[in-house]
């Protein structure tokens, strides 16, 4: 018999929102902002996505010194929330209309996501949907994602079993931790995570099925 799924971890970036765009304009400006590489492709900058913005930084500027690097960090942290995704994130499809489905099925729903507590507020407000029963962020762990840190404190806050819970995520990160904890875990569909091997779901409304029928 099938173990009913009472709960639901969303992560944010490329799975509730699409910050394609943001993230994009976000570390390009950075770069030449920070005279390390202004011409640095799309491409490579996707392909870090979900990925903690100091590692991020690192591979996108190898050769950034410590003072540097934390000078960046600290502007690009302030700056996604402020200008960037305000600007260029819109709501995944049927994010919105997904997320109200489960909560008026009792379906307990979480985040854990690599944003900081500021940049989830803001996010959450682009998809206009904030009644989660927990949310854990990048700057109230010690250790981000790919740890595993995150999805534990979820699962401790909301009293659930690992098998009575799924992740959707869309990022390396999120296969790693979810693995980690042995949590089931689905991924979105996009061009920059094409070739990463996990359970892939091509819309949001493909967790209704899942978790109600």
């Amino acid at each position: 018999m099938k173990k009913k799924i009472k709960a639901v971890i969303f992560d944010i970036d490329g799975s509730l929102i699409d910050s394609q765009a943001a993230v994009y304009y976000l570390f390009k400006d950075a770069l030449r902002k920070f005279e390390e590489d202004g011409q640095t492709k799309k491409s490579e900058i996707l392909e870090l996505t979900g990925s903690s913005s100091k590692v991020w930084i690192k591979k996108l500027a190898p050769k950034i010194k410590k003072d540097k690097l934390e000078k960046m960090r600290r502007w690009v942290v302030f700056q996604y929330a402020e200008n960037y995704l305000r600007k260029h994130a819109t709501p995944m499809s049927y994010s919105t209309q997904v997320l109200k489905e489960l909560k008026k099925n009792k379906i307990k729903l979480a985040i854990a996501t690599n944003q900081t507590k500021k940049q989830a507020i803001v996010s959450l407000k682009v998809i206009k949907f904030d009644k989660f029963n927990t949310i854990v962020t990048a700057d109230k762990v010690k250790n981000p994602k790919p740890d595993p840190e995150m999805l534990k404190l979820v699962l401790k806050r909301l009293r659930i079993k690992k098998d009575e819970i799924i992740f959707v995520g869309d990022s390396d990160s999120d296969v790693k931790a979810g693995k980690a904890i042995g949590i089931k875990t689905y991924i979105l569909e996009h061009s920059y995570n094409k070739n990463l091997k996990a359970n892939k779901i091509k819309s949001l409304k493909e967790v209704l099925k899942i978790v109600l029928y």
